[in-house]
């Protein structure tokens, strides 16, 4: 299955809407870790979320969701970039053997942390509390809070003997531009209307026509999603420049060698005595650091 995300517009109305679906790079970033599935859950619906967030924004840079929770799931971190790069992992607790699957259990008292990161260091960074029983219901509190949009969520998932696909849609209001609510309350109910199945199995335009057919529905060419990590030595580095030399040559002292997997992807990486020398001395400073 292809992976892409496509743009489109809601006739006169005023409401955009966002579509994307995701299948092999999805399982790719799922299968980092033996994420039990209650947590493979929230963390699905969170990239697929953010995928879908990501590209309604013009900004050359990243998008990260985030969730800091108290509950058993404690972090969730889904990133999208304008080029379609995806990636993402969950932290829980694992003393704690997980039999609920119900969201606001699992993640508790906490809060959801939107980040805008701009290539040009331009920074943006809204958060709520997690508030209701699923990521989306946390989703459309942050809009209606912190950006004063009206936004919907329709997230569906599956897992086929051990691979996991998603698609989703979302529907919001044009940025500075007012939408009629009996335009926005249609145009939901008709959104509800669509079952998983047609979610999971229809093509966006197929899926469109089925709901929207009674408005002109223009859908703008689709951009690819892929699983793509962004860390690398050179972040790697800067980040041990930024625990300053003390402490890296106490982690010498008692390792030998500074050795760290990157959580997104699992790269590996070694930086030895010499190499740590080299950076100290040099006075290499960075702002880039794996995040």
């Amino acid at each position: 299955m292809r992976q892409y995300c496509r743009r489109f517009l809601i006739g006169e109305t005023n409401v955009r809407g966002q579509y994307v679906a995701l299948s092999e790079d999805l399982e790719r970033i799922l299968s980092q870790r033996h994420y039990p599935p209650a947590v493979r859950d929230i963390l699905a619906e969170a990239i697929l979320a953010v995928a879908l967030m990501a590209d309604s924004v013009k900004l050359n840079g990243s998008m990260i969701l985030q969730i800091q929770g108290t509950g058993t799931v404690n972090t969730v971190v889904a990133q999208a970039t304008h080029e379609g790069h995806l990636r993402g992992l969950a932290h829980w607790n694992e003393d704690i053997e997980i039999s609920e699957s119900d969201y606001s259990s699992l993640i508790g008292k906490g809060r959801l942390v939107m980040t805008l990161d701009g290539d040009d260091d331009r920074r943006y960074q809204g958060v709520v509390e997690t508030t209701g029983n699923s990521l989306t219901e946390n989703l459309i509190h942050y809009f209606d809070q912190s950006e004063q949009l009206r936004t919907r969520f329709w997230i569906g998932f599956s897992d086929h003997q051990g691979t996991v696909s998603g698609r989703g849609m979302m529907l919001q209001q044009l940025p500075d531009a007012k939408v009629d609510g009996d335009d926005w309350s249609r145009l939901q109910m008709l959104a509800d209307t669509v079952t998983e199945f047609e979610l999971m199995s229809l093509d966006v335009e197929d899926l469109l026509f089925r709901l929207f057919h009674e408005d002109q529905v223009e859908i703008y060419p689709g951009s690819e999603l892929k699983f793509q990590c962004s860390c690398s030595r050179q972040k790697v580095e800067a980040t041990l420049c930024q625990f300053g030399k003390e402490e890296v040559d106490q982690i010498l002292k008692e390792e030998g060698i500074i050795q760290i997997d990157c959580e997104f992807c699992g790269q590996h990486y070694e930086v030895d005595a010499f190499r740590a020398y080299e950076l100290f001395e040099s006075g290499t400073e960075s702002s880039e650091a794996i995040h």
